[in-house]
């Protein structure tokens, strides 16, 4: 396994055991090891031929489109690098409410475009680390579209939270060595980036913009490389967002 399938292993190793949904599981390694330890696992890709586990069940399934799974049917659904890569992301979020059961679980990981080397890039090119160029205009591989859409934290957070999902846990898979040699800017991001969201100027905004300013300024986005975002489904919770 690499090194964002091994972090979020270790999120769920030790939760009960339930029915695993993995989108896009790439050669299956992370739901080989989850059904060895005892969880009932599925997966779907568009193309299904990348799965190289032959005991593991995969559906052809476009992310893009409604999910092929029944409603409430996952204790856990997990999507890893994957939605940078779609067209309708707040969508796919909303179809992972659906499926997820009450109380179940959805663990994504995607490049984290705000730690500070990825900012430096996007200074200096235009680029963010891990989406460095343009994406090909003349790929004939309709079903696979580069870092078409790189997410930031809080865009991520706005489509998890409208879907209906509460974040829970915020991690990564490893620091960026560059990031950390960068921290010296700390003081000048937390002023700049606190007098940005003082300025809104909904009350019940600016509430939530305190836990985000937090998030923003944590270790995990500053120096991450890929962001990992544990988020539940809990229909009675009176969650308020927005």
């Amino acid at each position: 396994m690499n090194k964002e399938e091994i972090t979020v292993f270790n999120l769920i190793k030790e939760s009960n055991k339930g029915r695993v949904i993995e989108l896009c599981p790439g050669f299956g390694n992370l739901a080989e090891e989850l059904k060895s330890t005892g969880f009932r696992v599925f997966t779907a890709d568009i193309e299904p031929s990348n799965l190289q586990k032959k005991d593991i069940p995969i559906i052809k399934a476009d992310m893009n489109k409604q999910l092929p799974f029944k409603d409430s049917s996952a204790d856990y659904i997990i999507c890893l690098g994957s939605i940078e890569h779609l067209e309708t992301q707040y969508n796919f979020t909303k179809e992972i409410k659906r499926v997820l059961k009450n109380s179940g679980k959805f663990l994504l990981s995607t490049p984290n475009i705000l730690n500070l080397a990825s900012r430096l890039r996007y200074l200096l090119t235009g680029f963010y680390s891990l989406a460095e160029r343009p994406c090909p205009e003349n790929n004939k591989k309709n079903y696979f579209i580069e870092h078409i859409y790189p997410l930031t934290y809080y865009q991520l957070r706005h489509m998890i939270h409208t879907a209906g999902l509460k974040i829970t846990k915020l991690t990564s898979d490893r620091k960026r060595k560059s990031c950390i040699f960068l921290l010296w800017l700390y003081p000048l991001i937390l002023f700049i980036t606190y007098i940005a969201l003082i300025k809104e100027p909904d009350p019940r905004q600016k509430e939530i913009n305190k836990m985000i300013l937090k998030d923003l300024l944590s270790l995990t986005i500053l120096t991450g490389r890929n962001l990992i975002i544990e988020a539940e489904k809990n229909e009675n919770s009176r969650y308020r967002f927005i």
